[in-house]
Formats: C-alpha cells, structure tokens, sequence
C-alpha cells in the first residue's frame, strides 16, 4: 500500500510539473509590449487597478480608483517582494552610472520612480520582469491547488473526476484567457477553487471549514460588489456550527473584510460609486454598443461551450449525493442567474465569465462523482493503469515548442528595419535584413562608465537590436537600450527593440 501510494504521489508530482511548465511557457512568450494585435495583452491597461495602483498603494500613495475590489491587490502586495527579487536579479546597470539613484536605483524604489501606468508595463522590461514573477508565483499557487484537488479525488477513488477537474480546467478558455493576466478573473477562480479543495476534503474539521468559507467570502466580495453571487456558493459548505458560536463567525467576518478593505472604506461613499461604475459599464456599451438577448446569449454559450449544463443536468439534482445536493442546486441557479443576466449586457467581454465557466465545471464534477459512485468500480491495479494515462492525457498536449525566429521576423516585417544588431546570439537566420552579430561579454574587469558608453555608442547605428536574454546581456537589454528604443517584441530568450 505505501509503495503504491509512493507511485501516485510521484505521478501527481509530475503532473504539477507539466502544467507548471505549460504556464511557465505561457508566460514567457506573452509579455505585453506595443504590439498588442488584438489579443488578450491589449486587456493590460485593466492592470493599472491592479499591478500598478497595488504597487503604488504598497508604497504609501492612496488610491481613489476602486472599481476593481483589494483582494486582487492585496494578493499584489503580498507576493510583490519575490517579483522585486526578480527584477533586481535581470536588472542591468550599475551603481556607479545610475547617478542621483545610486543607491535606491532597484526594488521598490526604481518601481516607485517607474510604475506609473500601463504603459510602463508595455515598455520597460524591467517592470515586466516584476510582473512576470508575480504572474508565475500566483499561477504556482494555484497549479498547486488544483493539483492537491484533483489528488484527493483520487484517493476518494473518484478516478475520472480526478482526471476530469485537471483537463476542464487547464483547457478552459476563460482560464487560458486570465492566467496571462494580474486581474481579479484569476482571484476570483483561486478563491472558488480554495472553496472546492476544502469542500471535498475529509480531513479538514467543520470548523476550519467555517472560518475559512467566511474568509473566502470576504474575499471575493472585496473583489467587487457584483461577486455576491458566489456567496451563497461558498456559504453552502458552511454548517454544523453552534449559536453560540454565530456571534464569533460574524466578528471574524467583519474583521477579515475591514482588513481587507481598509483604505477603500475611508471613503464609503467614493467606494461604492466606484464598484457600482461597472453595472453603467457593462449595460451601456463600451465603444462599441452590442445588441442584448438572444443575441449576447448566443456568443456567451458559445465561448462557455460546454461549461453551462446547469438547464441540462439541474433536472436530475436527485441523482446526485446528498451531502452535495444542496451545493449542485445552488451552482446551478447561480449560473442560470449568470446566463439570464449576462444575455442583458451591451458589452460582451470573455474574460468576465471564467467565473461562468468554473461553476459549470463544478456542476460537471459532483455530477461525475455521483456516476462513478453508483456506476463505476475501480479496482487498485485499475487505478495505476488510470494514473498512467493521466500523465499520457497531459502530456501530449501540454510539451510544445514556440518557435520564436518567426515571432521575431514578423516584427520586424512590422518595423521596417534597416540596419539590424543581433547581440549574443549566432543561430537565428533573417536573410532580408542587413544583419550584425556581435557577442557582448564581460572577460577580463572594465571599469562601468567606459563599459556603458561603449554600448550606447555600439548600437546608435542600428535601428533595431535583437538581444538574446542571458545574465551577460542584462546591461544592454534592460538599461542602455530602453532609454532609446522601444520594445517591439518580447519572447522567452530575446527582445527586439526598434528606434
């Protein structure tokens, strides 16, 4: 039994490692920069309520603007310090040339100099590189989670559900959408797959439970006021508590959501006008005014396909456990409510209905585990066999290769380049472009001021500059060259500037 338990572990190990490794590609080939192409990177603006005015609020200023709740920011806040250890570890420079800023040139300090909107994080790699370590960490998380979700199943002997909570959720469109992205989509998911960890989980006491549930709640209300329709959700596990215990469970809650919201209940009045912004927003049109009903319902089945079973399974609630009955019922009103209400909207944004799309993966799972109870039996040896083809389902789609020489010949398609310095790095082949190479590489001591006026005065004749992304390219890429180009492309080992 322990060999076997050994075995599953290690295969659950690896898959956290595959989907890790799934995001981590992600994110190194979805850096935000100028060229914004209509993709989900042109949402980046939305991160000045997040990324930028999180950072500014961690840094003493006060913040007037919430139309997006603190939770997100507070999560910012929290994991920021790792994303300044990053940022400072590929920061180029030195002390000695940095002037007026010698010695608070990095961490904090340079983002308080240099974090003061969006576009500071389309154009400077070194605010990116703070991004892209929160992004990681924060995807990590909640990897880690749905891995642990997904690992308890199993042990329960729900088998499929294991493997079907994985694949519906890596391979949903929403999340696809918001893990590139510091917003309050993600959180919200990461606090409802805390709530799904703690409902399925045996081992935790109802009382644990209880005070975590409020916590969540708290959470996703401080997320903005129209999350609301999550709670009776994550108050649905809530139970087996005693009345003298209600009036400790209501401090806790007011204490937690006070915290959370601190600064933003200063102003009241400026608080709720800002949360209530978003219900003008969404039921006027934003630039472009959308047609409601059928149509809107239309385009929300259809980027949610399948995740909105509620209307197809809601009829057979009697099917399922009942010590989940109660949970399926309200998911499924919840995304009935969602559907009906989302149909009245003007402005069609696929990003808001990951909360949509995770609901409708829940009903999916209690649904599944109530089938394999009644229906499917697994044996032990069943089980490996099963484990194995976890890691096959996994693996197959996940490992791929980007190839990033095409990435950068569109780009510079896009530039018009004429003269073109490719720095430490020899493999890449563009036989349209008049091209140098050039390895930049510190072998013996140069004193700095020399050393960076030799760079700025290497690559003024060239209108664009590929520089492949290593620990001796750092001084060009992240502190001579953004003070005269700009950053056209960004892939996992090169940037492109352009004049």
């Amino acid at each position: 039994m322990k060999i076997r338990q050994s075995k599953v572990k290690i295969i659950f190990l690896i898959i956290f490692l595959l989907i890790s490794f799934n995001s981590l590609t992600n994110l190194q080939n979805s850096y935000p920069t100028e060229n914004l192409d209509g993709s989900i990177l042109g949402k980046v603006q939305d991160e000045f309520h997040t990324l930028v005015l999180g950072t500014k609020e961690l840094l003493g200023e006060r913040n007037d603007v919430n139309r997006i709740g603190s939770f997100t920011r507070f999560s910012i806040k929290a994991l920021s310090p790792f994303g300044v250890f990053y940022m400072n570890n590929k920061m180029g420079g030195e002390h000695h040339i940095t002037t007026e800023n010698m010695h608070n040139f990095a961490g904090y300090s340079y983002l308080e100099r240099n974090l003061n909107g969006f576009p500071d994080i389309i154009h400077d790699p070194n605010v990116q590189n703070f991004r892209f370590a929160i992004l990681l960490l924060r995807n990590l998380i909640f990897i880690l989670l749905l891995t642990f979700i997904s690992y308890i199943l199993y042990n329960q002997n729900y088998i499929l559900s294991s493997i079907a909570v994985l694949i519906s959720t890596v391979f949903n469109r929403s999340f696809i959408l918001s893990e590139k992205l510091l917003y309050t989509d993600f959180s919200n998911l990461l606090i409802l797959y805390i709530f799904l960890f703690c409902f399925i989980n045996k081992n935790l006491n109802q009382r644990t439970k209880n005070y975590i549930y409020l916590l969540l709640t708290a959470s996703i209300i401080s997320n903005g006021l129209s999350n609301v329709i999550f709670v009776p959700i994550i108050l649905s596990g809530f139970n087996k508590y005693l009345k003298k215990d209600f009036l400790k469970y209501i401090s806790f809650f007011i204490l937690i959501f006070f915290t959370l919201n601190i600064a933003e209940l200063r102003d009241p009045i400026n608080y709720l006008d800002n949360q209530l912004w978003n219900f003008y927003h969404y039921w006027t049109g934003h630039y472009i005014i959308e047609p409601t009903g059928v149509e809107m319902l239309r385009k929300i089945a259809f980027f949610s396909f399948p995740w909105f079973g509620a209307f197809v399974l809601m009829p057979f609630y009697k099917f399922v456990q009942l010590n989940n009955r109660r949970l399926f019922l309200i998911l499924c009103m919840t995304q009935i409510i969602i559907l009906v209400s989302g149909s009245q909207l003007r402005v069609f944004e696929p990003r808001n209905y990951l909360g949509l799309t995770t609901i409708g993966i829940f009903i999916g799972i209690l649904f599944l585990m109530d089938l394999e109870k009644k229906f499917v039996v697994l044996k032990p040896r069943s089980k490996n066999n099963l484990s194995i083809l976890i890691i096959i389902l996994f693996l197959l789609p996940l490992v791929r290769n980007v190839d990033e020489e095409s990435l950068l010949q569109s780009e510079l398609n896009r530039v018009d380049c004429e003269k073109l310095l490719i720095i430490n790095e020899t493999s890449l082949n563009f036989p349209n472009e008049k091209v140098d190479n050039l390895s930049i590489v510190i072998t013996s001591p140069v004193e700095a001021p020399t050393y960076f006026n030799e760079l700025e005065q290497t690559i003024n004749p060239y209108d664009c500059l590929i520089i492949k992304d290593t620990n001796e390219s750092k001084n060009i890429s992240t502190f001579v060259a953004p003070n005269s180009y700009n950053i056209a492309k960004r892939t996992k080992n090169y940037f492109l500037f352009y004049k």
